[in-house]
């Protein structure tokens, strides 16, 4: 599924390109595709310690699976050069701060909404672990 979100990612950036760096399929779809695979992957080692690490592990590698991969095909195709990457970074860590917050809030709604709970804290005593509920 994380692969065909990706494609669609990567199909819609190719449509709506504005310049010849996403209007090459090279650079707008393939490096999508593994966005998905690479936060499912995180997901999977990192759940058996926490599930708010795994959420977060997930986040930060689907981010910066999607960053590293474009920009390397971006440098690769001739796009863009070596000294454009160092402009880059910065904006590359806010994602990554971004897609930490917007990963736990999402993933924690529908957590939330799987549970069947009206609150997180529905039917917990004072010792209960939020993720003690996760369950696959």
């Amino acid at each position: 599924m994380g692969i065909l979100v990706g494609a669609v990612f990567g199909v819609f950036s190719l449509l709506k390109a504005s310049n010849p760096l996403f209007a090459d399929p090279l650079v707008s779809i393939v490096p999508r595709l593994f966005i998905g695979l690479a936060a499912y992957l995180a997901f999977i080692g990192f759940k058996r310690f926490n599930l708010y690490l795994a959420w977060i592990a997930a986040g930060i590698l689907g981010t910066l699976t999607n960053t590293v991969l474009v920009l390397s095909m971006a440098l690769f195709r001739g796009y863009i050069t070596l000294d454009a990457l160092t402009a880059i970074i910065p904006q590359s860590i806010a994602e990554m701060v971004i897609a930490i917050v917007l990963t736990i809030a999402i993933a924690r709604g529908i957590d939330l909404f799987q549970s069947g709970k009206e609150s997180w804290y529905a039917g917990e005593d004072d010792t209960g672990v939020l993720d003690s509920d996760y369950k696959e």
